[in-house]
């Protein structure tokens, strides 16, 4: 017997999400399944004035299912946060379904694989609380008159959230995060004497010609261990250890820190926080750290392992 459509959509679905390497924990039922195949595309209601935003309100679904609700509000209200992400792929093989607020699903829009992560997580992550959100490709009718208008204030929708989170991708192995982010925490602590050092001498450059100065502490044995293995080119780590410190070196220089406006953005709201996988981090704990590697107090040989290499995956 012939596979029918839905399990034609089924089996694409499961294809694409095994090709990010998610992790598919709740699939739609059948007639879930033919109710999404049935909708439209989302038609967006047009706001009212200028100061006037939408911003999304996450539905607690689980797996890949995206559900949403999208609100009109006025920016200057806040209350929202603002995400910060790498787009990506301009593909849209992804949908997030869009309801009305008694929970009636009014269309889909289609959404990157990027964005489809970044929901994900966003949505999961015990550190996010609130999960009202202004996000460009989801709050911004890319299709309306509106656009334009819409790009031109994002420096104040930036300014006015809440607070602004910036995303750096998935982590599928749970492990591998819980370990990074401890290894960012003691990186950060160990470091932590040197931050007013480095602040009086403000410039980067000074501070390499100075960094023989810095009151930076033995590390303890077991960094200094891995940090030999690096100094030395061996690559002798175990595999655990070489995961979180590749995993960290791509978080500190992944794509986020090559994008402009990704900065920009940054810098327009002092609530800043970075949500690697489903763990939400304080933005200092990744900034400075790529301070120690500029001023090779880290093994910049990993740098170089991860940027040649390209080693770093969703292992």
């Amino acid at each position: 017997m012939a596979p029918s459509r839905i399990t034609k959509k089924r089996r694409a679905y499961r294809g694409a999400a095994r090709s990010r390497g998610g992790r598919i924990t709740r699939r739609r039922t059948d007639e879930e399944a033919l109710q999404v195949d049935d909708l439209p595309p989302y038609k967006y209601e047009q706001l009212t004035n200028p100061g006037q935003i939408r911003v999304l309100q996450l539905h607690m679904t689980k797996g890949d299912v995206i559900d949403l609700e999208l609100k009109p509000v006025q920016h200057s209200d806040g209350g929202y946060q603002a995400l910060s992400y790498v787009w990506g792929s301009e593909d849209k093989p992804f949908r997030a379904t869009v309801h009305n607020g008694t929970g009636a699903a009014l269309g889909y829009i289609p959404l990157t694989l990027s964005l489809f992560n970044a929901l994900r997580d966003l949505r999961d992550s015990e550190g996010v609380k609130s999960k009202q959100f202004w996000i460009d490709q989801i709050c911004i009718d890319q299709q309306g008159d509106e656009k334009n208008h819409q790009v031109a204030i994002m420096g104040e929708i930036y300014r006015n959230a809440a607070g602004v989170i910036t995303y750096l991708g998935p982590t599928e192995d749970q492990g591998v995060e819980e370990s990074t982010v401890e290894l960012l925490d003691r990186i950060y602590d160990h470091f932590s004497p040197n931050f007013d050092m480095l602040l009086e001498i403000g410039d980067l450059s000074d501070a390499y010609d100075r960094r023989a100065s810095f009151p930076v502490p033995a590390l303890p044995s077991d960094l200094e261990e891995e940090v030999t293995a690096c100094a030395k080119g061996g690559w002798v780590l175990d595999d655990a250890a070489s995961k979180k410190w590749r995993h960290l070196t791509a978080w500190a220089y992944g794509d986020w820190t090559q994008r402009l406006w990704m900065v920009q953005e940054q810098l327009l709201n002092r609530n800043t926080q970075i949500l690697g996988g489903r763990r939400l981090l304080r933005w200092d704990t990744i900034a400075t750290t790529t301070f120690w590697f500029y001023l090779q107090f880290l093994p910049d040989s990993w740098l170089t392992h991860f940027w040649t290499q390209h080693e770093f995956d969703d292992e």
